[in-house]
C-alpha cells in the first residue's frame, strides 16, 4: 500500500483512498443519498458514474384536471358557472396539456384531447342555452308580461296576463 503524502485534504489516518471511508473521500454513496437523488429526478443508479439524468415525467396533472372539468362541465351545463367556465377552465388546460404531451414533455395525450372535447361542447351546449335564455328576457311578449304583472290589481289580472303570455308565445292562436 502506497501512503499518501503531502495532500493536506486527506486525514492522517488515511493511508490510501480505496479504503478511505470519509464522504470527503470517497465516491460511493449512501442509501439515503440515492434516495434523495431519486426523490429529486436524478438516477440513483447512473449508467456512468458522476452523470445524472433527469427522471421521466410520470404523470400528466393537467390532462387529469381538464379531463375531470370536462365531465364537471357536460354534467352541469345547464347552468353559466358549470358550463362555461368550467368548460372555459377545462378547454384551456386540454390544449395546454394536449400540446405538452405531443412535446414529450408529458403522457397522457389521449386524456388532454379528451378533456378538451368534452370542455368544448359542454360550453358551447351551455353558451346556447344562455343565449336562448338572454333573447327570450329580452324578448317584447316577456316585457308586456313583465308590464302587465306590474300593473296587475289581483290574482284574476296576473292570470289573464299569464294567459295572453302564453297565447304570444305560441304565435298568437
Amino acid at each position: 500500500m502506497a501512503q499518501i503524502t503531502g495532500n493536506t485534504s486527506w486525514h492522517k489516518h488515511c493511508t490510501h483512498r480505496k479504503h478511505c471511508t470519509h464522504r470527503k473521500h470517497s465516491s460511493r454513496r449512501t442509501e439515503s443519498e440515492d434516495l434523495l437523488m431519486t426523490l429529486h429526478g436524478q438516477a440513483a443508479h447512473p449508467h456512468h458514474p458522476g452523470s445524472y439524468e433527469p427522471a421521466p415525467r410520470t404523470g400528466n396533472g393537467m390532462a387529469v384536471a381538464a379531463l375531470v372539468l370536462g365531465i364537471a362541465a357536460c354534467v352541469f351545463f345547464w347552468t353559466v358557472l358549470g358550463g362555461i367556465v368550467l368548460g372555459l377552465v377545462g378547454l384551456v388546460l386540454g390544449v395546454v396539456a394536449a400540446r405538452r404531451a405531443r412535446g414529450g414533455r408529458a403522457p397522457h395525450r389521449g386524456m388532454a384531447i379528451t378533456g378538451a372535447v368534452l370542455s368544448a361542447l359542454a360550453l358551447v351546449v351551455s353558451s346556447v342555452i344562455v343565449a336562448i335564455g338572454v333573447s327570450f328576457f329580452s324578448s317584447d311578449s316577456f316585457k308586456d308580461y313583465n308590464d302587465c304583472i306590474q300593473h296587475a290589481d289581483g290574482k284574476s289580472d296576473r292570470d289573464q296576463c299569464a294567459k295572453d303570455f302564453e297565447r304570444d308565445v305560441d304565435g298568437g292562436n
